[in-house]
């Protein structure tokens, strides 16, 4: 699924309304599967807390199970010493998912 284009990001939403229905994660949030991490800076000013808690709201009326990790202070990116508490929250997430653990970790990694 394809969901930020040029043709997107480049206009606005009154100048592509298909563009951005087509793109846009509310409209295809019923298509999401498998293990979602929503991670979001609490004072981000490009995607606001709002729309974030909007796409929350649409996981949780679709009965979509989703875990959401705010960072507290961050704008719309991770800096500094959090920035190595980010890596690690999306590597331990995917190794538990994936149930990756020290003794298999080699083992599945070399074989892919």
């Amino acid at each position: 699924m394809k969901l930020c284009t040029a043709s997107v990001i480049w206009t606005r939403p009154s100048e592509n309304p298909e563009g951005y229905e087509t793109a846009s994660l509310f409209t295809n949030a019923k298509n999401l599967k498998g293990d979602l991490l929503l991670i979001h800076g609490t004072v981000d000013n490009v995607v606001v807390m709002q729309h974030n808690l909007a796409l929350v709201q649409k996981f949780v009326n679709l009965g979509i199970q989703m875990d959401f990790f705010p960072y507290p202070m961050h704008e719309h990116n991770v800096y500094g010493p959090n920035r190595v508490h980010l890596m690690e929250k999306i590597l331990t997430y995917i190794m538990k998912k994936q149930s990756i653990n020290e003794s298999n970790c080699s083992k599945i990694f070399l074989e892919r």
